[in-house]
């Protein structure tokens, strides 16, 4: 199989890679969070205890006007950061001086939003003198879970939110092979655009009190509960590909073309609700997650033909947004029904990202410790080609 390893980004501060923590006993890292539409950041000790931390969300600005504006975003991010990581500071009881590290996401993201994040960051260490790790986000939310639960190294995790989908194997902190990712656009961005098609801001179901709206897979999963997933019927994407790809573009083509054609038949234009949008809704999620759950089980079978996982209690985990987009686990075939599941709340995944940004940047402090800097000699994620089964 092909192997391309991506090179990882190094320490933007050089030779501060090997500085011993400022206080000679314990590591202490800020990490800091603007990939997209939460402004967070988090002081972690060695021991992995978070002394201090701090978040705004975007959210309800966002879900009114019906998704992600990144202008916006970028704004937010400018007015709260400096509050938001002098809070986390406050809170922790560690002056910038103590601190052995900066992490902060550099990539992917919105970019006006990572840029925000990184600028700060930037100045941040110039003032203090501090070292600077650049993370991946990917990274972040893929190692989230062995913040919430024990879970060995390697191990398969699929991630999917509205700016990205991917199948990879963790295989240590900064070690991932990649056996699929979307080929066009993310399945959170499709579901908020089907929303938008079809005008659930003005479905009372899709409203909650004090003024507050659902996100475009929420409101979908909502009416999807009282709907007819077999009235419309949905072709699954890439049904003939071997890979473990993703694609949600034409699939999305497919729901518009139902939906202009309910449109002619029921005698209303965009912008009206039709009155079989719950049917729809129910076919559109049950068509995602089957998609989702297809390319999952593909990858699975891949591992074990490849050995990529052990054979005992091997562990497939799909971060937060899987579970609020898409009810994937009753789609999931009988042999990943059997395969170990992480669950947690949705308040302790917005902050737990910022948690794992600094967690993952105190592995990098450990490792740089004990050895030269060598800035691009390691690799972040690997990819395996076409991960196909023949």
């Amino acid at each position: 199989m092909l192997r391309t390893a991506v090179p990882r980004l190094g320490w933007l501060s050089g030779g501060c890679a090997r500085r011993q923590s400022r206080s000679g006993v314990s590591a202490l890292v800020l990490g800091i969070e603007t990939s997209c539409d939460e402004t967070g950041a988090a002081v972690m000790d060695a021991d992995g205890r978070v002394l201090g931390e701090s978040l705004h969300s975007q959210k309800d600005v966002h879900l009114r006007s019906g998704g992600i504006i990144p202008a916006v975003a970028q704004q937010l991010h400018r007015l709260h950061v400096e509050r938001v990581v002098s809070e986390a500071l406050g809170v922790s009881g560690v002056s910038p001086q103590q601190l052995s590290a900066v992490a902060s996401t550099v990539r992917p993201g919105l970019a006006l939003s990572l840029g925000v994040g990184l600028d700060f960051s930037r100045r941040f260490v110039r003032l203090h003198r501090t070292p600077f790790i650049p993370v991946h986000h990917m990274e972040a939310h893929a190692l989230t879970v062995r913040m919430l639960d024990h879970v060995d190294f390697p191990f398969l995790v699929l991630l999917i939110s509205g700016g990205h989908a991917l199948l990879a194997v963790a295989r240590a902190v900064d070690d991932f092979l990649l056996l699929g990712q979307t080929l066009d656009e993310a399945p959170g961005d499709t579901l908020d655009k089907v929303a938008r098609r079809l005008s659930l801001l003005q479905h009372p179901l899709c409203s909650l009190s004090g003024g507050q709206v659902l996100s475009g897979g929420q409101a979908l999963e909502v009416l999807a509960r009282t709907g007819d997933r077999t009235r419309f019927r949905f072709r699954t994407p890439m049904g003939q590909s071997l890979d473990c790809n993703f694609s949600f573009a034409g699939f999305r083509n497919q729901v518009n073309m139902t939906i202009k054609k309910q449109e002619l038949e029921e005698g209303v234009g965009p912008g009206a609700l039709l009155s079989c949008v719950c049917d729809v809704a129910a076919a559109v999620q049950h068509t995602v997650a089957a998609h989702l759950s297809k390319r999952t089980h593909r990858a699975v079978l891949f591992c074990k033909l490849h050995r990529l996982l052990p054979d005992h209690n091997p562990a497939l985990y799909a971060d937060k947004q899987m579970r609020r987009h898409v009810q994937t686990r009753p789609h999931l075939p009988r042999p990943l029904k059997t395969k170990r599941y992480t669950r947690h709340e949705q308040q302790k995944c917005l902050r737990r990202k910022t948690h794992y940004i600094a967690a993952l940047s105190l592995a990098e402090v450990r490792v740089a410790q004990q050895t030269a800097p060598q800035p691009t000699s390691h690799c972040c994620i690997t990819t395996r080609g076409n991960a196909q089964l023949l």
